[in-house]
């Protein structure tokens, strides 16, 4: 796995292939087996070894306008603040899991109707657990600390939550499956 590495490396930077674990750049020479790297301008450097340390997640969040409502719960500004976010910063990934799951399931969904294929939609993130889990992974996998101790407290309500949302977001996109790939 090393050798393949440090020989992707190589080609990728057109540097002579020499079974070396060391990438030698001006100033600084960095070692595969304690660092990692980013190439950014055709240059490489050197990350932080701790990964926490770079941005942080809610960073990588774009802001959702919404009208703070005062009588809204903690449970509908934990939506808005951070499950409509996440959601919205992973839509390629939701969009593309859904698209792999209609190939895997083996179903004729390119040939339903547009209400047969709301249906579908519906019936598979609400039956499908595997299918669920892996959606609920993709939003809980960008909380911040806090936000997962506030996630844990109301487990059930806040996975029906994003499963309400991730659903309307596949419906309102269901234009994305129309072709068959």
């Amino acid at each position: 796995m090393r050798h393949r590495l440090i020989n992707a490396l190589a080609h990728s930077t057109h540097l002579p292939s020499n079974h070396s674990a060391q990438i030698q750049s001006p100033p600084q020479h960095f070692h595969l087996a304690n660092c990692l790297l980013s190439r950014r301008a055709d240059r490489w450097q050197q990350l932080p070894k701790n990964p926490f340390t770079m941005s942080s997640k809610i960073d990588l969040r774009e802001e959702i306008n919404y009208e703070e409502d005062r009588n809204s719960s903690a449970e509908e500004q934990f939506q808005n603040k951070t499950l409509r976010p996440v959601l919205k910063l992973q839509n390629h990934l939701i969009l593309e899991l859904f698209k792999t799951f209609i190939l895997e399931s083996k179903n004729t969904f390119y040939q339903l109707s547009e209400e047969k294929k709301e249906l579908f939609i519906i019936n598979s993130l609400q039956k499908n657990i595997v299918l669920r889990n892996k959606y609920i992974g993709l939003v809980i996998g960008l909380f911040t600390k806090s936000e997962f101790a506030e996630y844990n407290k109301h487990i059930r309500l806040y996975n029906k939550r994003i499963m309400v949302l991730m659903i309307e977001r596949i419906r309102s996109q269901m234009h994305q499956f129309q072709n068959q790939p």
